[in-house]
């Protein structure tokens, strides 16, 4: 790959890689590792590098611009997006490189691997530098085998900050201190806009996606029991019904609702709501409900 700089074309990126170390080599005996796709990292110029990407329902990566506006990414390449998915979502933002090969290229030829890996990765690093090619820290480190987005530069992953609140309305919640508890969940819930990387359908992606989709699930569950207990029984409401919307065979929210229907006197909704439940086990599954939601339903209407 030659690299082109003001119109004059330099030395091969690897080969200038390869002398730099066998320079170094030569002068420390313990020098560390090429970094490759990097150089020397200079002051942001009007700004620190930022982007904003957007793993959860559509996914997008927006860079922030030092005037506050946004510019959206396009990508040509739609597997340097995908390279770019893989490590925001990995721990730590870093992966080895046979992992980002069993990611991306799973079926792919060694040939073709070889021929593509680097293009795909240099696609990804001009996608994300845009215009601002010198005045930003490169975003693509590799040192050793592992490539791991550059920690200088802020990345705000909606997957990543998705988890940071669950995990804090646990602890709150732990902690008795259920009004910040409900806030962060709440607050969970309004960046989950959708499956993880909606359209793809790559395996790791399916997986990850079902982890999402539980931490989901399970935050739901656990914002409308707490809102119970806190007596803020139209949010607990709006979350059961969020939850049966994408597991509508969760007998046991179905039966928080009826209970919450009968709260309000509102036998004619706990009966439609016990009917819905029948109707979607015997449907699905060949079964009725268990014997403690149909005696639980019984008492209500009594």
């Amino acid at each position: 790959m030659w690299i082109e700089e003001g119109g004059q074309r330099r030395f091969p990126r690897l080969l200038a890689a390869y002398l730099e170390r066998e320079r170094s080599r030569s002068a420390v005996s313990a020098a560390p590792a090429p970094t490759l796709f990097t150089r020397a990292a200079p002051q942001p110029v009007g700004g620190a590098a930022a982007y904003a990407v957007a793993l959860l329902g559509d996914p997008e990566v927006r860079e922030k611009l030092p005037d506050r506006s946004e510019r959206p990414l396009a990508w040509r390449l739609r597997r340097s997006f995908k390279v770019l998915a893989y490590l925001a979502s990995c721990p730590e933002r870093q992966a080895g490189r046979e992992e980002l090969i069993e990611a991306v290229w799973p079926t792919e030829g060694e040939e073709k691997i070889q021929n593509n890996f680097h293009p795909t990765l240099s696609h990804l690093r001009r996608t994300l530098e845009g215009e601002r090619r010198r005045q930003l820290p490169p975003p693509l480190l590799l040192r050793g085998d592992i490539y791991r987005l550059n920690p200088e530069i802020t990345w705000e992953i909606d997957l990543v900050e998705f988890g940071q609140l669950l995990e804090r309305g646990r602890e709150r919640a732990a902690r008795e201190e259920g009004e910040e508890a409900v806030e962060a969940w709440r607050a969970g819930w309004s960046l989950y806009r959708g499956p993880f990387l909606q359209g793809h359908y790559e395996s790791w992606v399916v997986t990850r996606r079902e982890a999402a989709q539980r931490q989901y699930l399970d935050m739901l569950r656990d914002l409308g029991d707490l809102c119970v207990r806190l007596e803020r029984h139209p949010e607990a409401m709006d979350a059961y019904r969020a939850l049966l919307v994408e597991d509508p065979l969760q007998e046991r929210v179905h039966l928080a609702v009826m209970r919450l229907y009968s709260r309000e006197g509102r036998r004619d909704l706990v009966r439609r709501q016990y009917d819905r439940l029948t109707t979607l086990l015997s449907e699905e599954l060949g079964v009725e409900p268990l014997p403690e939601t149909t005696r639980e339903y019984h008492r209500m209407m009594a």
